[in-house]
C-alpha cells in the first residue's frame, strides 16, 4: 500500500465512524481538512506533513519491534 493509499484509507476509516458516530461536528470539521483536492493532497497543507511525520514514526516503531524479536527471540 501507497502513502497515498493509506492516507485514503485512513479517510475512509474516519468518514465511517463520523456517519456510525451521528454525524459530530468535531469530526466532520477534521473530515474537512483531510478532504483532498483533484491533486490527491490534503486541503489543509500541514496535514500532509503531518501525515508523512506520522508514517514516518509508524514505519521506525516496526522496525524497531521487528529488531527487539530478532534480537531477542521468543
Amino acid at each position: 500500500m501507497t502513502i497515498e493509499e493509506a492516507y485514503r484509507a485512513m479517510f475512509l476509516f474516519l468518514e465511517k465512524e463520523w456517519e456510525l458516530t451521528g454525524k459530530p461536528d468535531e469530526l466532520g470539521s477534521l473530515l474537512g481538512s483531510l478532504s483532498t483536492l483533484e491533486d490527491g493532497l490534503p486541503v489543509d497543507p500541514a496535514n500532509w506533513a503531518q501525515w508523512l511525520e506520522a508514517v514516518k514514526a509508524a514505519r521506525e516503531s516496526t522496525a524497531e519491534a521487528t529488531a527487539l524479536r530478532i534480537l531477542r527471540p521468543g
